[in-house]
């Protein structure tokens, strides 16, 4: 009971805790249509570095820190923010890092961090809040040298070198792609080669391979456990050795979460031999679950710590259940069994955990996970031997090192031939409701009861392989079809994404008809250069949604941030159907081969469902050739029977709007508009306005863009002013629509809808 006591209540408090987190905006505008700054300030620090320092891509160095004191803060934006003593800062730099425990006084930029604002991605605050790191520091100067004292001998002598030899010898032993997932495995040193390898891991169900996690703790307890055996060490002289050994482990790996909970595991289970008794895994969990939540409530924050106590909860649930059962336990059936059995009652426990931050389960990961497991443990413990081994005049470091790196090139070119073959076999999953959870626990509790019933004879084997299957069944069927969600399917949906100062927006109809307006910008806007939001976001969250494909894909004008991230989205997706309009076939050819687009043609209609319709109104067929490249934007409308729904403009400027008017357009009574030109005052024209009568604007815009935007007065129709929505301020905005007329729309800061039309 305490156990669940302070465990539920660490859980609630941190649930809490990141709502609160969530709301605090990282950006701020002085009036509701004026440009956003990030909200930032400069202060002065004194702090202890906390972890072990990594280097990023553009060559900083960036390292975890606790601020011991602080001078007051030069606040900008008007924000009363203070960073305070004992909260955690990430801070960012070029000087030489500090070790772990190294004090520095540093001029800081002080900045919130960033939220993920898209379901099941990935949120960098919350990732750092589980660490206990609630700023973002950039150094500015630092004011007394880093010899000013507080650095551990122990990280200095001891934990340093060994660090930099292990890493300097899993280079000097492996290609580079196999060192770099070595180091990110065994002392979690992750950068860009190893994270770009993961990729097709995490399709397959397997990125925990791939996180310092029980599983390499797990090797190395083998390592060390199976000599113990051979040469006859005592239970006390086991319990003592790795009572030293996994703490250093735990130590160079940095401390995360999941390291601390297999190390504390593996000491408590085997730290009951030496007194003759066995004790209950399952009990040792909840004991390091317990106190681990009292020494840093932070940490169930961490999605990473989560899913390794609950991962780890199932796993010693079950076996602890099914021991007593008789079912095939030696021999190849006994393995497949036994390795399945494991991976889906892992798989079943994170179910809520892995649908709530990731959105998607992979099929075949329970498949998977039997041939990969093993195999990836099988290349650690090569890794970890030629390590070893190094250090001895011979040349058995060399072979066991040619063994890993066969091991794990093998293992990569299976699943990357999979992951090709297959797509993951990727299941999208909506974040559960709480009616879902509570099933998910009904479920588990008759999962189990069966479980101990067949222990007991009561349930054979034969009846067990029908019930568990159709338990699994009845709970995917409750995510897909959730109580209280029966208006998603009255009408389409809508996505306009946070892609900073760019553009992009997704339509889904009931049908499953799916269209994409415009692609977002690129990073640094440079012609060479693919990376952008799109291939950073957006195209990950359509995997983990199951979007394969898309129908049709609409390039409003040429500009670069509306059509930056065509080229990576034809590279990795099926489009059935692109067009465009102005320059964006000369914007996008030349980069893009054998990109085929379509003109657009006014009024044609791409897609329709039952009363619902998506249509193209602009350019028309003849239009003056001086005008700008903005006014040949397409304009497209969702509508509903005979009014519109949802306008996007592109960025339609004055100009362009008045021809537009000239034509047969949309017409009045538009509910939600996407203003044009990201709410610049060049377009968004009173005439426009009073025609089309929008009830909801929204804006796509980024912090701190050059340009200005928003730089639109209040939009006022009728003498009422239009509220607005920013991405730039409220991140990506979804949007339901319902037949009868209301409108549901939803951000991570705040939510709202539109009443039905009387």
């Amino acid at each position: 009971m305490i156990w669940v006591m302070v465990g539920g209540s660490g859980l609630t408090s941190g649930y809490l805790e990141a709502s609160g987190r969530n709301l605090k905006r990282s950006a701020t505008a002085p009036g509701v249509m004026e440009p956003a700054t990030l909200v930032s300030f400069h202060a002065k620090a004194l702090i202890r570095s906390t972890g072990w320092a990594t280097q990023t891509p553009r060559g900083l160095w960036r390292y975890p820190a606790v601020i011991l004191a602080s001078s007051n803060p030069d606040i900008n934006n008007h924000q009363k923010l203070e960073a305070k003593r004992g909260e955690g800062i990430l801070i960012s730099g070029k000087n030489k890092p500090p070790l772990p425990g190294e004090m520095r006084a540093l001029a800081l930029k002080i900045s919130i961090p960033t939220n993920g604002d898209l379901p099941g991605m990935f949120d960098y605050r919350l990732f750092l809040a589980g660490r206990n790191i609630l700023w973002q520091g950039k150094v500015l100067d630092e004011l007394i040298i880093p010899s000013m004292g507080g650095i551990p001998w122990f990280y200095r002598m001891v934990l340093n070198p060994i660090r930099n030899s292990i890493l300097s010898n899993i280079q000097i032993q492996l290609p580079p792609l196999e060192a770099s997932l070595a180091a990110a495995v065994l002392l979690g040193a992750k950068d860009g080669t190893s994270k770009a390898a993961s990729t097709p891991f995490a399709d397959l169900g397997l990125a925990h391979l791939f996180a310092v996690s029980g599983l390499h703790v797990g090797v190395l307890l083998g390592l060390f456990l199976l000599p113990g055996k051979l040469f006859g060490i005592s239970p006390w002289q086991k319990w003592i050795s790795l009572g030293l050994i996994l703490p250093i482990y735990a130590l160079l790996t940095g401390l995360p979460g999941s390291v601390v909970r297999a190390a504390g595991l593996a000491i408590l289970a085997t730290a009951s031999y030496p007194f003759g008794r066995q004790g209950n895994p399952l009990h040792f969990l909840g004991i390091l679950f317990w106190a681990s939540t009292i020494w840093q409530p932070d940490q169930v924050l961490d999605i990473g710590v989560r899913l390794s106590y609950a991962a780890a909860a199932g796993i010693l649930a079950f076996t602890s259940i099914t021991r007593n059962i008789d079912y095939p336990r030696s021999g190849w059936r006994g393995f497949i069994l036994g390795g399945l059995f494991i991976s889906l009652a892992a798989q079943w426990s994170t179910l809520p955990m892995v649908s709530t931050s990731f959105g998607r389960i992979s099929l075949i990961s329970p498949l998977a996970n039997l041939l990969a497991v093993p195999t990836f443990g099988l290349g650690v413990w090569f890794v970890v031997l030629s390590l070893g081994l190094s250090y001895i005049p011979w040349n058995l470091a060399d072979v066991f090192s040619s063994w890993a790196w066969l091991v794990f090139r093998a293992l990569e070119a299976s699943v990357q031939f999979s992951q090709v073959k297959t797509g993951g076999v990727n299941l999208g999953l909506p974040a559960p409701t709480p009616m879902v959870i509570l099933t998910w626990i009904i479920l588990t509790a008759i999962s189990l009861i069966s479980l101990y019933r067949m222990s007991t004879g009561k349930i054979s084997f034969q009846q067990m392989m029908l019930i568990l299957p159709a338990i699994t069944l009845a709970m995917l069927a409750l995510y897909h079809n959730p109580p209280g969600r029966s208006f998603f399917r009255k009408g389409p949906e809508v996505w306009q994404f946070d892609v900073g100062q760019g553009d992009c927006s997704l339509i889904r109809f009931p049908d499953g008809w799916t269209a994409m307006i415009d692609t977002g910008g690129r990073f640094g806007f440079t012609g060479n250069n693919k990376a952008g939001p799109l291939s950073r976001t957006i195209y990950p969250w359509l995997k983990r949604n199951g979007i394969r494909h898309l129908d049709a894909v609409i390039l409003t004008h040429g500009h670069l941030d509306h059509t930056g991230g065509a080229s990576f989205l034809n590279s990795q997706s099926t489009v059935k159907q692109w067009l465009g309009a102005g320059e964006a076939f000369h914007a996008l050819l030349p980069d893009t081969a054998g990109l085929l687009l379509s003109q657009s043609v006014h009024g044609q209609i791409l897609h329709s469902w039952e009363d619902w319709t998506l249509r193209l109104y602009f350019p028309l067929n003849e239009m003056p050739e001086h005008l700008h490249e903005n006014d040949y934007s397409i304009v497209t409308a969702l509508r509903h029977q005979e009014r519109t729904q949802f306008l996007w403009s592109g960025d339609l400027e004055v100009d362009g709007e008045t021809h537009l008017l000239q034509g047969p357009g949309p017409g009045g009574g538009t509910r939600v508009w996407k203003a044009g030109h990201h709410g610049s005052n060049t377009s968004g024209s009173q005439p426009f306005l009073d025609i089309i009568k929008p009830e909801l604007i929204l804006i796509s815009c980024g912090i701190g863009n050059r340009y200005k935007h928003p730089s639109h007065e209040f939009y006022v129709v009728c003498e009422d002013t239009i509220p607005v929505v920013r991405t730039d301020l409220h991140g990506s905005i979804h949007l339901l629509f319902g037949d009868n007329g209301q409108i549901w729309w939803e951000s991570k800061i705040n939510s709202g809808h539109l009443s039905a039309v009387p």
